[in-house]
């Protein structure tokens, strides 16, 4: 009998778990979640900048953008960057000059609220 039971157990677990599960959801946050989708219009002196916001949190979001370097690690503080404001959840950016040719660089959606200051993973592009 206690095989029957084990297993039923496990089963009924196995049950409560993928009615529970969501892998489209994040939990809950006070900061917002965001991406960084691939750049296009690559030129050898500009790009053209996409990001998106997965979830905007419960904090307002005041301001979004992007940042760029040739280092992986650019922040704020050490990279160029174009502020958007708040706004909608898929936003763009053109950078019409200032990348120089042939080279590689990193760029990362941001978004700042009151509390926090969130970044995108970077995406990697080469200038021509």
């Amino acid at each position: 009998m206690k095989p029957l039971l084990i297993r039923t157990s496990f089963m009924l677990a196995s049950a409560l778990i993928s009615f529970s599960c969501n892998d489209n959801a994040f939990p809950d946050a006070a900061y917002p979640r965001m991406n960084t989708l691939p750049v296009t219009n690559v030129s050898s002196t500009g790009a053209t900048f996409h990001g998106s916001t997965l979830q905007n949190g419960t904090e307002e979001i005041i301001n979004r953008g992007f940042v760029w370097s040739t280092k992986q690690s650019v922040t704020l503080e050490d990279g160029q960057r174009i502020d958007l404001g708040p706004g909608p959840e898929e936003f763009d950016a053109e950078v019409l000059s200032g990348l120089s040719p042939k080279t590689i660089y990193y760029v990362k959606a941001f978004a700042i609220t009151k509390n926090y200051t969130v970044y995108a993973p970077y995406v990697q592009f080469a200038s021509n």
